[in-house]
């Protein structure tokens, strides 16, 4: 069976699980992800040691540390598989063995890790001159890690002494990305965390990962550009009140927000719009107004079909009351009758 390179794996090899057709137990098969043992969620070995290596950040932290280096005081320990390989009689086998028998396996996982940016590799010559490499968590692999912790759990069941620490894992990586979306992810963090909040946080974003595919840019689109709209109860309101922070702190910052926001909301009610050409028209109008979104929808008295710009956080605390009352809300009211309010279409309430 062909082993696929490094660069062709995508953030699903983390949490892949068992196929029910995996019979084989040769090196192949544990290579492709074909076999695998069921432990807890029954993930593949391939992900059990892929796990464990992102569990060294906790011990690693910014140090450099080789395969070798790696097996030899973490994963003879750490990893089931590496504990179930050598248990019973296997265990008198000596150290020296068991590392130089995982060693080209654990150097083609961290290759794997590396094009998932998740560490970074070096050349390093070793003691013994044989050249080889060095590897270093990134600040994305050690978040990563930390959802990897929660990828099970509801909001509810995560101990609030662990929004702190996981706190601080987004925030070191987001203040790494410098972008104007990455400073907003910040602020809005802050005010979760403050609010007591942060679990939704991590839950939505390890189901994120849970969900990944084998597009790993993908992923890392996602987590860079994360999507704030959360629309739960009281994750709406922070969302828009650290907009309004945001707006008095740095205004520059603010207007690129509202215009990723802006192009975010327009392209999904483009894919719903009654009427594509007069929507698009409306759009072209409004397209310099970076806090003005055009939306599509209807009379809730009259049934007449509407296209109509909106305060884009007008549309965003509508969006939330409209949660709340469960029936479509807005503040524009209809040209033709002049009695109804436009009921928009929605759609971002069905992400």
């Amino acid at each position: 069976m062909e082993i696929k390179p490094a660069w062709k794996f995508g953030f699903d090899i983390l949490t892949e699980t068992k196929r029910e057709d995996s019979t084989k137990d040769d090196l192949k098969s544990y290579e492709s992800g074909n076999k695998a043992k069921w432990y807890g969620k029954k993930y593949t070995d391939n992900a059990l040691i892929l796990q464990s290596i992102l569990r060294y950040s906790e011990k690693a932290a910014s140090e450099c540390f080789t395969s070798r280096e790696l097996i030899r005081s973490h994963l003879l320990d750490d990893c089931r598989v590496y504990l179930d390989m050598y248990s019973g009689n296997a265990a008198r086998t000596n150290t020296k063995s068991k590392v130089e028998n995982a060693n080209p396996r654990i150097v083609r996982a961290l290759e794997k890790l590396a094009n998932l940016e998740l560490v970074v590799e070096k050349p390093y010559t070793a003691r013994n001159r044989e050249e080889t490499k060095q590897y270093r968590f990134t600040r994305l692999g050690k978040m990563i890690h930390g959802l990897l912790r929660y990828d099970s759990l509801e909001s509810n069941k995560i101990p609030e002494s662990s929004h702190e620490q996981f706190y601080s894992l987004v925030r070191n990586y987001y203040e790494s990305l410098r972008h104007a979306h990455a400073r907003f992810c910040l602020m809005f963090f802050e005010n979760c965390l403050s609010k007591r909040k942060f679990g939704i946080v991590v839950v939505y974003m390890s189901r994120l990962l849970a969900e990944a595919s084998s597009d790993k840019h993908e992923f890392l689109f996602q987590i860079k550009f994360l999507n704030l709209l959360f629309w739960d109860a009281g994750m709406a309101k922070i969302y828009w009140e650290s907009l309004e922070q945001l707006s008095q702190n740095d205004q520059k910052t603010w207007n690129i927000v509202m215009l990723n926001i802006k192009l975010f909301i327009e392209e999904r009610e483009e894919s719903k719009a009654c009427h594509l050409e007069k929507f698009e028209m409306k759009r072209h109008m409004w397209g310099g107004d970076t806090d003005m979104v055009v939306l599509d929808g209807f009379c809730n008295t009259c049934g007449i079909s509407f296209i109509a710009p909106m305060k884009t956080m007008d549309y965003i605390k509508y969006l939330d009351k409209s949660r709340a009352s469960g029936t479509p809300e807005s503040n524009i009211m209809c040209d033709i009758c002049k009695k109804g309010y436009i009921d928009f279409l929605w759609y971002l309430d069905r992400l």
